[in-house]
């Protein structure tokens, strides 16, 4: 087994594309696992560019749990979603809070653990993952049990778990549902393994004990077997990361990856005094990125949102990031990334639409086939007139707009966007919003959200929760939550832009200086 330790941008995934291209090319069979879709996408579509794979050989560049879900022979309706989790909790008693879009999500998809509901889900979950027996849930770590609060009887929780987990799991039988968790174990316990010549796993930092015994089982009969990791980037501690399987790959070969092509030389000075005692490896830092510290966000937002499409918004919780969602919506600039505050691909495309047709540069502007289709939808056929499309393996082709049409767009262009808008949209408020501005969408995630992303310019909001401010009294939370931050300052391309005091009432950070005082070292 061969280690690739890589700070952010040093090219861990590059590296391990290179592998699995060159074994492709070769004749022998590959598989690769990561923690999260957005990794996993982004490795199977760069593959995808150098070298062909079957469909069935696709399935096996995916995250852990989705390889589980196919070597399972799972369809999506075996999938256990909270809307049947919700039912679970109403028979026992537990609560749980629940937007009408969250009911389809699979578990554990959503955020709940501050109901008695969603505390239950995380303590089983972290039991599984743990690979620790219901009745002996006290092993966990104590940051990883529910903590007592005005929501629940945590005390009551934890004397009832190991009934509530046995009748938890009799539910799902009964209802022939699985959840995430069960796919973990399942497999493990089916010893059901992927048999390639060479496998790599991508973000190993963030494996369970239960996942990574499974990467073992996978991996025993490879010819060659490699590990993408940042020992720096493991801050799923609350999911049941820990230590363990790390040290163990201490002892392997470990090859430091030593230039980062994203990160700047100050940034990183930054983003290891955040780290403090942690260990981190000495980098060469190609790029150059600007630090800076405000409290008001929105005028700078406003200038780079009419100019680029590289824009990312980080909070550390769900709950800041509603706040934010509220400020962005009232100034009309659309929202990607988190599910809960994106914006549907119906909205932006309509949106991109309608700012295509009032361009005047260019009075027969091409709009691509989504944009096309979308506005044939909504006009009949008749309503202006418009060249014919051509329709080739039953796609609509770009569609050229004559100029009376634009003509007719411009002369009532609130009539003619609220129509074709309320075709699709039970509430087209936000979009006629947006119409009235040129700001591009921005990326709004948590930093857990944003692990393995990066863009130009980065908003760094600096508060936290009076809870994350409980939890850090331990010292593995303490650095889990060093560990956070360094994520979220490591980003940025261009410029990261730290948030100070936003939330009310803004709860101190004791790891997160000022950046001036850590460049001013840094350039010395």
């Amino acid at each position: 087994m061969k280690v690739f330790w890589g700070a952010p941008g040093t090219g861990k995934t590059t590296k391990a594309i290179s592998i699995l291209a060159d074994a492709v090319e070769e004749g022998r069979s590959i598989s690769y696992d990561t923690f999260r879709r957005n990794m996993a996408k982004d490795a199977l579509y760069r593959l995808l560019d150098v070298v062909h794979l079957s469909k069935e050989e696709r399935r096996y560049i995916s995250t852990t749990h989705s390889i589980c879900f196919h070597l399972l022979g799972l369809k999506k309706k075996d999938v256990l979603t909270y809307e049947g989790f919700k039912k679970f909790c109403e028979n026992e008693g537990l609560t749980i809070t629940l937007k009408e879009y969250e009911l389809t999500q699979p578990i554990p998809e959503i955020d709940t653990y501050d109901t008695s509901g969603g505390a239950f889900l995380s303590l089983y979950n972290n039991c599984v993952n743990c690979m620790i027996p219901f009745d002996e849930y006290e092993k966990l770590p104590s940051y990883m049990l529910p903590a007592p609060s005005r929501f629940f009887d945590a005390l009551w929780l934890l004397k009832n778990f190991p009934k509530l987990a046995e009748r938890y799991e009799q539910f799902k039988q009964e209802h022939r549902k699985v959840d995430f968790s069960d796919m973990l174990r399942f497999v493990y316990e089916d010893e059901l393994s992927i048999n390639s010549d060479v496998h790599i796993s991508d973000e190993t930092h963030d494996k369970t004990p239960l996942q990574y015994a499974i990467f073992k089982m996978w991996t025993q009969n490879c010819d060659e077997v490699y590990c993408c990791l940042d020992f720096n980037q493991r801050i799923y501690s609350f999911w049941g990361t820990n230590l363990t399987p790390l040290h163990e790959l201490e002892s392997e070969e470990i090859e430091v990856l030593r230039v980062s092509f994203r990160l700047g030389r100050e940034q990183y000075a930054y983003a290891r005094r955040i780290l403090h005692s942690q260990k981190t490896p000495e980098i060469e830092c190609k790029n150059s990125v600007i630090i800076e510290e405000q409290r008001n966000f929105l005028p700078a937002l406003r200038n780079l949102a009419s100019s680029t499409t590289s824009i990312m918004l980080l909070a550390r919780t769900k709950y800041q990031l509603e706040h934010i969602a509220y400020l962005l919506d009232a100034e009309g600039i659309p929202i990607v990334g988190d599910p809960r505050f994106s914006w549907s691909s119906k909205e932006l495309k309509l949106l991109s639409a309608l700012r295509n047709l009032k361009e005047p540069s260019n009075p027969f502007r091409l709009l691509d086939e989504e944009e096309s289709e979308l506005l044939l939808k909504a006009l009949s056929a008749d309503a202006f007139s418009m060249e014919k499309t051509r329709i080739r393996r039953g796609k609509i082709q770009p569609l050229p707009l004559t100029a009376r049409f634009l003509q007719l767009l411009r002369r009532d262009p609130l009539k003619l966007e609220s129509f074709i808008l309320k075709s699709y949209l039970k509430d087209p408020t936000r979009v006629l919003k947006a119409l009235a501005t040129s700001y591009n969408p921005v990326k709004l995630l948590t930093i857990h959200g944003s692990k393995g992303l990066e863009a130009d310019y980065v908003f760094l909001f600096d508060g936290i929760t009076r809870r994350i401010q409980q939890s850090i009294m331990f010292k593995e939370e303490f650095e889990n939550e060093q560990r956070v931050w360094y994520v979220g300052v490591t980003r940025a391309r261009k410029k990261l832009i730290i948030i100070r005091s936003f939330f009310p009432p803004a709860l101190s950070i004791p790891f997160l200086p000022s950046p001036q005082e850590v460049i001013t070292h840094a350039s010395r």
